[in-house]
């Protein structure tokens, strides 16, 4: 099941740590990535994706401090799906993580 926000709320969610995801670990991940800049930003789509959690490369360390330009947040998976590795901002909205029945909300390093 992925997050909803008619059902669950951003208050009683746990906050994803960097303990939370193990490598290896099949989860749902949902995130608005940037959208169309000739579409207004309250069409964007959120993106629902299954996710695999990566850590044993150094290469992919899945969590980032701060992105060099932006002041946000952002989680780096493997996007099960199309076969890649994704990233996941905090730039437009927080991102939201579902493993083992337990949701989880990651707003950025910051929280």
């Amino acid at each position: 099941m992925l997050y909803n926000p008619r059902i669950e709320s951003e208050e009683s969610m746990k906050q994803l740590k960097k303990d939370t995801l193990k490598n290896g670990d099949v989860f749902n991940i949902s995130f608005l990535p940037r959208g169309d800049d000739s579409v207004a930003r309250h069409q964007w789509q959120t993106s629902f994706r299954k996710a695999k959690w990566i850590t044993d490369n150094p290469n992919q360390n899945c969590f980032t401090a701060k992105c060099k330009n932006k002041p946000h947040s952002y989680l780096k998976f493997w996007d099960m799906t199309k076969n890649a590795m994704r990233t996941a901002s905090t730039e437009f909205a927080s991102v939201f993580v579902n493993i083992n029945g337990e949701s989880y909300i990651y707003r950025g390093e910051d929280d």
